[in-house]
């Protein structure tokens, strides 16, 4: 075999989801250099029998699975952790690069229609007045390289005449010349580029009306500003005139002017002839005591503010760029060591912003406005995707601004070095995640980003509706006042939606509140203590139970939940918790308050009750509502069960694990009985984390130990979350394979996915419904009304399945894209064609059906 160079020496590369067709070729060189392409691209075959191979066919069959293993161990390597879900199921490199291929690269359908685009974008795509000719040729030959890897052989000629066609009028000139000298069907890209980055370093050369990109600011030094302030703005202004009319002088040359060095003016024309010159900064116009110059703190330094009163009130202050482009400013951020926040100027390229940070920032023409939130906004780097946090949101700025003391104070470090400034992720310079090239125009570090957003091609779920799902449904108001309130660690900051999913609907809809009023609350914790069972359920769970029961801490809302199969078992229950939250709290049961079931009547209770001295509180016959606590409690339970069980698809038999992870869920969210707190901190003084949540019936890969599994199984198994263990640090999945309930803490999780059960697959559900308002009713503190109408009795959760929604995949987009682009073009040619006639006739009826069926229930 020939010698390989070893892995430990070489850098693989990292594939992020874009530009597939780039690291598919450096990939390929990879394996040809490690003797592993044939592996990867043809595979190989295990003979079903192999006690029939001899001793050199056994040999060459290890020597192959080595080679494979070898290049899977390569290829998951090569792709980051958000790609690698896609082939961790993968069992050889064939396999995982078949995928990849097949999911990024497309059919041929699909790659003609990418081919499509990017011919498009050759034939749009313009160079801007600031772009040099090297930075413009880097664009159009990346483009050609695309194309060409779809299969589209373009010529030098064509180059050749698109970048001809597509410089600016400044080169017009040498445009001519070209045009006439040479014959451009025989012109090489190579030979033009050389003849147009030469006239470009002698404009360059020759021109001194060079917009200056400066970041100044002026010093709050009141008695200065009285003294000079309106005069250097009078002067600037009449020299910035003068100066113009000079320009325009620039086509007749002089000798060096002996006033001012100039060569294009004679030395008796100079406007500066016999007037003052300082000796500090060599200027015309002023003395040296006058120069504004002379500190150097007042050239490029943050203006000094007053101190307000109001600690959040401050001024953000920025060095303010006034560079004339007609880039798109949106897109660029420019370094700046004087601005002392990141600040944007386009609310779009935000991933979430925070409108209630108001904060007011100076610009560098003294003029005072407001910023209109702050928020996050994520870039893609060579090194991947990064976060730019607490940006502040400025509509009047002209460029977006990076303070490089912020970015120094997040840990990145920053090199200078000639025209070059390099950004590292850590202080090592072990990473460098961008390279910024000095604009030798305005002496400026201008970076562009490609902002990771939404697009039609990628299916992506917001953030908010994501937490949505994860507290069960439960609307977005209370979410945002978690975060507002510092109620709940490592919880985002979340828009609050005027939207509800599939589940909310098929789960929550209910009837408006009746109205209530103030009632007498408990004054510390076991005080008093709510209870209720539910049941029995039509379909018993997979511990074969049928109710559940509830108790509920007046003064903190603290929930807990037990299942049991028959109702005589409330009495033990009810001892086990007992002795379960007087051990954790060091306080005992006072009274127990709940409806007149016979479960709660027996004389073992009342004996208990006697021996323990509590106080027994029993509604009156038929008023639940005297029980309003436990009765809206049990309500809200059940249909945060019902729309996480239906926005999966679960069947019934999991409602009890739904129960569960329901009120777990609601001791971590806001009520109106605790002030700015949730119940679990209420009841153990400790902030509840946000960081471990995952949506219920989410789709988990579960890593199989290697003690389980032999060398060539699966190294995961596919499973169901449902809910979190209480005796360790881990999740509860039912595991697809098994059909039993593990706990495991080595998981990946795909929280947009769930289970087919009648096709036993993976699949996506995304389902949303505008609605007027959000269920801002579950915030409310239940209260006890006499005049409440009975609440109705407990619904056994419907067998009735929501229909999947399947979001589309890169291949059904295209496909739609293409048909499109052959469609007609108007009403009057669609309908002479016989298809659409009969569309028309039998599929428009059927559109004017009622979508959804109505039915009361009562």
């Amino acid at each position: 075999m020939a010698n390989t160079i070893q892995p430990s020496s070489m850098t693989i590369p990292t594939f992020n989801g874009e530009n597939y067709d780039f690291w598919s070729i450096k990939m390929k060189t990879f394996f040809c250099s490690q003797d592993l392409w044939d592996i990867v691209d043809e595979g190989f075959t295990i003979p079903e029998d192999t006690s029939t191979l001899n001793v050199s066919q056994k040999k060459e069959l290890k020597e192959n699975e080595q080679k494979d293993s070898k290049a899977l161990f390569f290829l998951q390597q090569a792709v980051e952790d958000s790609i690698f879900p896609r082939i961790m199921g993968a069992t050889s490199a064939k396999d995982a690069w078949g995928t990849l291929k097949e999911e990024f690269q497309g059919s041929d359908k699909v790659r003609a229609i990418k081919l499509q685009t990017l011919r498009r974008e050759f034939e749009l795509i313009q160079m801007k007045e600031s772009e040099t000719v090297k930075d413009y040729y880097t664009k159009i030959k990346e483009l050609v390289s695309q194309m060409r890897s779809y299969g589209d052989n373009i010529l030098d000629k064509r180059i050749v005449e698109k970048i001809l066609i597509s410089i600016p009028r400044k080169y017009d000139v040498i445009v001519t010349t070209i045009e006439q000298t040479k014959d451009l069907s025989t012109l090489s890209v190579t030979e033009l580029i050389g003849s147009l980055e030469a006239y470009e370093q002698r404009l360059n050369r020759h021109d001194d009306n060079t917009i200056e990109n400066a970041f100044q600011s002026k010093l709050k030094l009141r008695s200065q500003d009285k003294r000079y302030g309106v005069k250097k703005n009078g002067r600037e202004n009449s020299r910035n005139e003068e100066n113009s009319r000079n320009f325009s002088k620039k086509n007749q040359e002089y000798p060096p002017c002996g006033i001012c060095k100039r060569t294009n003016h004679a030395e008796k024309y100079c406007r500066w002839r016999g007037k003052e010159q300082c000796q500090h900064c060599k200027k015309f116009g002023h003395l040296e005591k006058n120069c504004y110059s002379k500190n150097k703190h007042q050239a490029n330094f943050v203006e000094e503010h007053e101190c307000e009163k109001d600690q959040h009130d401050y001024e953000q202050q920025l060095f303010y760029a006034t560079q004339d482009s007609n880039d798109d400013l949106s897109k660029n951020w420019y370094l700046d060591s004087g601005c002392s926040n990141h600040m944007a100027k386009d609310e779009s390229i935000f991933k979430d912003i925070d409108d209630s940070v108001k904060v007011k920032v100076r610009l560098g023409n003294g003029t005072i406005v407001e910023s209109k939130g702050k928020g996050t906004v994520m870039v893609e780097t060579k090194k991947g995707t990064r976060f730019i946090k607490d940006v502040l949101l400025v509509p009047n700025l002209k460029e977006n601004l990076l303070s490089i003391g912020q970015m120094m104070e997040k840990g990145y470090t920053l090199h200078f070095e000639g025209d070059t400034c390099s950004i590292y992720d850590n202080s090592h310079k072990r990473h460098e995640i961008a390279k910024v090239k000095m604009e030798k125009r305005n002496r400026s570090f201008p970076i562009s980003f490609k902002y990771t957003t939404n697009i039609a091609l990628k299916v992506q779920v917001d953030d908010s509706w994501l937490w949505h799902r994860r507290f069960g449904h439960f609307n977005t108001q209370a979410l945002k006042m978690l975060y507002q309130k510092n109620m709940m660690r490592n919880l985002p900051y979340l828009k609050e939606n005027s939207e509800a999913c599939e589940g909310y609907l098929l789960g929550k809809q209910h009837r408006l509140a009746f109205p209530t009023r103030e009632t007498w609350r408990t004054k510390y914790v076991l005080e008093l203590i709510h209870t209720n069972v539910c049941g029995p359920m039509r379909t018993p769970s997979l511990n074969n139970n049928r109710y559940f029961i509830l108790f509920i801490d007046d003064f903190s809302r603290m929930t807990w939940v037990y299942f049991i199969k028959e109702k005589s078992e409330v009495f033990g229950i009810f001892k086990k918790f007992k002795a379960l939250v007087e051990k954790q709290s060091g306080k005992h049961i006072k009274m127990l308050r709940s409806d007149r079931g016979k479960e709660y009547n027996s004389h073992e209770f009342d004996k208990f009750y006697e021996d323990e001295g509590i106080e027994q509180q029993q509604t009156v016959a038929y008023s639940p509502q005297q029980n309003g606590v436990s009765e809206r409690k049990n309500r809200i339970v059940m249909e945060m069960a019902r729309s996480m069980m239906k926005d999966k698809g679960l069947p019934n038999t999991f409602w009890a694990e739904a129960v569960y992870i329901a009120v777990y869920i609601l001791n971590r969210y806001p009520t109106k009985a605790v002030q700015d707190k949730t119940p679990i901190e209420t009841w153990c003084g400790k902030k509840p984390s946000a960081k471990h949540l995952r949506v219920f019936g989410s789709i988990f890969y579960i890593h199989v130990p290697k003690q389980k599994r032999h060398k060539l199984e699966n190294k995961t198994n596919k499973g169901i979350f449902l809910g979190y263990s209480t005796q360790s640090k881990g999740y509860r999945i039912y595991n697809l394979q098994t059909k039993k309930l593990d706990v495991s803490r080595d998981v990946e999780v795909d929280e947009n996915a769930s289970w087919n059960w009648v096709e036993e697959k993976v699949e996506r559900r995304n389902i949303f419904i505008p609605i007027p308002q959000s269920d801002i009713e579950d915030m409310e503190e239940a209260k006890e009304e006499p005049g409440t109408p009975p609440s109705p009795p407990q619904q056994e959760i419907s067998s009735q399945e929501s229909t999947p929604t399947r979001v589309r995949s890169l291949v059904d987009i295209y496909e739609t894209y293409n048909f499109s682009m052959v469609d007609s073009k108007s009403y009057e040619v669609a309908s002479k064609q016989q298809l659409w006639t009969k569309y028309n006739k039998e599929k428009v009826p059927r559109l004017r059906k009622p979508l959804y069926g109505l039915k009361k229930v009562y």
